[in-house]
């Protein structure tokens, strides 16, 4: 049985966090991460330095959009996290 709402929100009051537990399947979580893991390293260059920033016009006056943020790549792959109840 999941704690109620007000059980989690005394608990992170005391505590300054709730710990759920696995709340996601974990099978699919596994295999989005490795799918992440596959499409972008994940070191010290991931950052763009402020001058390589400013200087690429992709970034000026746009707002996101579809398929301009990283995590859009794995649309199918997200559905477990977002139908989960």
């Amino acid at each position: 049985m999941r704690p109620s709402y007000q059980e989690i929100l005394s608990k992170f009051i005391v505590d300054g966090a709730h710990v759920f537990g696995e709340i996601l399947d974990a099978a699919s979580a596994k295999n989005l991460y490795e799918k992440i893991l596959q499409e972008r390293a994940f070191g010290a260059d991931i950052f763009l330095t402020e001058e390589e920033y400013k200087s690429n016009p992709q970034h000026r006056g746009v707002n996101p959009r579809p398929g301009f943020n990283f995590i859009d790549k794995f649309e199918n792959e997200l559905s477990f996290v977002e139908v989960d109840p």
